[in-house]
This record gives C-alpha cells, sequence and structure tokens, in this order.
C-alpha cells in the first residue's frame, strides 16, 4: 500500500515537472555560433573597462519590452566600443534576461579582441571598435546546418513555404515573425528576426540573404542563417515559445502556471509526509520489537527474583499449616473452592459453608444446597455433561425440578499422603530452603 502511494505521488510529481517545463518557455541559451576578432584592441584595458559598463547599462534595455539595446563609448578611434544585443520576439522578459546573461559572459571572452559576435537561439549579441549597427551583410555571414535529413520532397516544400512567408511578414512586423505549415503528418516551423537597428528595407534584404542560405541546408531537418542584421531558423519541431501566451491578457496563462505550481509543491509535500510515514513506521517496530526482547529479559529476571522471594523453610511451612491439616488444604491449581464444596456435598454438609452472619433458615439452605449442586453440575470435568445457560435459568427458577448427581470435578484427586520416612526426612531439613 506505502508504495503505491508513493508510486503515484512520483509519477504525479514526474507529470507535473514536464507539464510546467512545458509552461514556462524555455531560454534557449544553445550556442549556435561564437567568432571573436583576429586583433586585438590598441588599448585592452581601457576597452575591457568600456565593454563591463557597457554590458551593465545595456542589461536594462534587455530586460524590458523591448529586448533590445545599444550603446556606444570612446573618443580616439582605437578605443571605441560598440555593442548590441537583441532577444527574439518569442521570449519574455525573464527568458531574456537569461539569454542576455549567457551571451554576455561568452562574448566577453572574445576580450581583448577588438570585436566579437554570439549568436545564442534566443538572442544574439555584438561588439566591434566601428559602428556596425546598419550592417545587412558581411563577409563572417554563416550558416549551420542540421545533421539529419528528411527525404519526404512534402518536408521541402513546408520549409520554403514557411520561409517566405516569415521574409514577407517580418519587416512589417517590428523585425519579427514565426510560422508554421503542416500536411500528411510532417511539419515545418521557423523564426525570423531583424536587428533592430534596421529599416524595413534592410531587414526584407537582409532576410532575402538568410532565407537562400538557410534554405540550401536542405533536405536537412535544421537550418540557421547567421548574418550581420538578422538572423532565420527553421526546423521540424516547434521550437519557438508561443507569444500568445505572454499576450494574455486575461491572465490565464499565469493562472494555470500558478496552480501547476501549487500542485507540484502539494505532490512533494505528500511525497515527504507518505516518506516520513513509512519510515517512522518501520522505526517503530523496530524500537517495539527491541523493547519487548528487553521487556521479556526484564520479566525472566523480576520472576527469577519472585521465586527467591518466595523461599520458605519446611519447618515454616509444617507450623504454617499445622503438619499439613485436611482442613488447611485449599485444593488443587486452581479449583480450590471447588475442591472445598465437593467435600461438603458428598458429606451432605453443605449448610456449613454458609457464614455464620447469614440467617440458616431451611428455606435459605435448601436454595444454598441447590446452587452449589447446580454449580457442581458447571463444572463437570467432561463438557458434554454439562448443562447450557438455559437449563441452568430453568433450574433455578423451577425449584421442583430433579436435578442428576455430578460427578467428580477435576483437580479435586487427593495428593498421596506423605510417608512417615518422608516427613522425618523434610523435618530433618527444617533449616533449610525448599
Amino acid at each position: 500500500m506505502m508504495a503505491t502511494a508513493c508510486d503515484l505521488v512520483s509519477l504525479v510529481i514526474i507529470l507535473m515537472s514536464f507539464w510546467i517545463h512545458e509552461g514556462h518557455a524555455d531560454a534557449r541559451t544553445d550556442v549556435v555560433s561564437r567568432s571573436c576578432g583576429k586583433v586585438n584592441a590598441t588599448r585592452p584595458e581601457i576597452v575591457v573597462q568600456r565593454f563591463s559598463s557597457m554590458s551593465n547599462e545595456m542589461k536594462r534595455g534587455m530586460v524590458s519590452d523591448s529586448k533590445f539595446a545599444i550603446s556606444e563609448s570612446g573618443e580616439a578611434p582605437d578605443d571605441k566600443v560598440y555593442m548590441l544585443s537583441q532577444c527574439m520576439e518569442d521570449l519574455s522578459n525573464i527568458e531574456c534576461e537569461s539569454c542576455f546573461y549567457q551571451v554576455y559572459h561568452l562574448l566577453q571572452h572574445c576580450l581583448p579582441s577588438n570585436g566579437g559576435r554570439v549568436y545564442l537561439d534566443g538572442c544574439f549579441a555584438r561588439f566591434e571598435n566601428y559602428n556596425f549597427f546598419k550592417e545587412v551583410n558581411g563577409p563572417a555571414d554563416s550558416k549551420r546546418c542540421g545533421n539529419d535529413i528528411e527525404q519526404e520532397g512534402e518536408f521541402k516544400e513546408l520549409v520554403e513555404r514557411v520561409t517566405m512567408k516569415m521574409v514577407k511578414k517580418a519587416p512589417g512586423n517590428s523585425g519579427f515573425a514565426e510560422g508554421q505549415e503542416n500536411t500528411n503528418g510532417l511539419s515545418a516551423y521557423g523564426i525570423a528576426t531583424c536587428w533592430k537597428t534596421l529599416d524595413k528595407q534592410s531587414c526584407a534584404a537582409c532576410l532575402l540573404h538568410a532565407a537562400a542560405s538557410s534554405l540550401s541546408c536542405l533536405p536537412s531537418i535544421e537550418g540557421r542563417a547567421l548574418h550581420a542584421g538578422c538572423y532565420l531558423r527553421y526546423s521540424y519541431y516547434a521550437f519557438a515559445n508561443s507569444r500568445c501566451r505572454k499576450n494574455d491578457n486575461s491572465g490565464t496563462y499565469h493562472a494555470l502556471l500558478y496552480i501547476s505550481y501549487a500542485i507540484y509543491v502539494l505532490a512533494v509535500c505528500f511525497l515527504a509526509i507518505g516518506v516520513g510515514f513509512y519510515l517512522g513506521k518501520v522505526t517503530y517496530k523496530r524500537k517495539l520489537r527491541r523493547n519487548m526482547q528487553k521487556g521479556v529479559e526484564v520479566d525472566l529476571s523480576a520472576l527469577h527474583g519472585t521465586l527467591r522471594f518466595l523461599q520458605f523453610k519446611y519447618s515454616t511451612i509444617d507450623k504454617a499449616t499445622e503438619s499439613f491439616s485436611e482442613t488447611n488444604k485449599l485444593g488443587r491449581g486452581g479449583y480450590g473452592e471447588v475442591f472445598k464444596t465437593w467435600k461438603h456435598f458428598q458429606a451432605k454438609t453443605v449448610s456449613e459453608m454458609i457464614d455464620n452472619s447469614m440467617e440458616k433458615s431451611e428455606e435459605n439452605v435448601e436454595e444454598m444446597e441447590r446452587v452449589v449442586w447446580v454449580g457442581l453440575l458447571c463444572t463437570q470435568e467432561s463438557a458434554s455433561q454439562r448443562p447450557t445457560m438455559k437449563n441452568v435459568v430453568e433450574i433455578l427458577k423451577q425449584k421442583e425440578m430433579r436435578l442428576p448427581t455430578p460427578s467428580k470435578p477435576p483437580f479435586t484427586d487427593e495428593c498421596m499422603e506423605l510417608s512417615d520416612s518422608i516427613h522425618r526426612r523434610y523435618s530433618s531439613l527444617s533449616n533449610k530452603f525448599i
């Protein structure tokens, strides 16, 4: 039962973890490309200092709704620094901050070079010693193609269709577009984005070159175009973070997300309680078992001490029982009362058993004798000879009913009398313990 409950809670936690992971989109910090300039800065210490201060300043823009920042610093040509960073529009502010933190640390490893650029799946950053903000294409443009391929010709058509739709949509949509095409169980997904320093014409020109570059990856199931002014990607799976869940003004997404967190926490708590209960139960049983074993040892020790306490001199017992007089014998085992009663019943002296404080009228004596008679019937050795409770009630109510003669109760056989020789032998041991 305990194992089943734990398995169920574990399954709930696994499913909830998966659901939360799906609900909270990925910041997509996988490195696509990193390249550094081949020439070091003339005054590297100044460039490093300015790079750090500019990055801190740009962070404010990256965590805002624009998810974009540019900065420039320096007067002399040999210590001038220009920086640009931008996240994909499908990332949330928190996801963009995480992506920028990663891309910043990768980019700073290019120092003391005079330039560098880093493409992550979710964001981009670049610095140079010249103004590159309006660049559309350049000699450092590249592409990245997936290793696996899709032989179906329909997949190629889907990729081409989704790519051209994004190229047309992005320039008039703040430089960003998502796309999806499906047919016959095949799907193609894509993202296209331009850096926000480009105008519509420059964005369109950059994406046209990027589209041609990425489509040359076919029949690969994934392709990326990394250009100076834009980025374009297609894939066989939905990698983009849905923008609708961040534009949902009703707050449904956040409500569901908080509920999922609450359920996740409750599942963890139930699992912890279950494990604690199980461990506590096991510990309690072990402790109880030890105490029982210890208790047996204690009881045996106490019994041994009690037996020593009950040891008497033979002379003391002989004197206390008036030399083992029959009148002082209580009976055998737990049947002392039956032993005495049977003797009086046989001798027809039951009246002697009546307390002296009671009136010994003829009626009382007869009633006492009848009660003793019934009692002896109920203590016969054979259970089949004993009357039932119903019969006992009838016997006590109907005084005229004739009663059968009871047989001798068990444990009433008299002990063999000690011979004179044995009696003398034990008398000689009066100063010893039994």
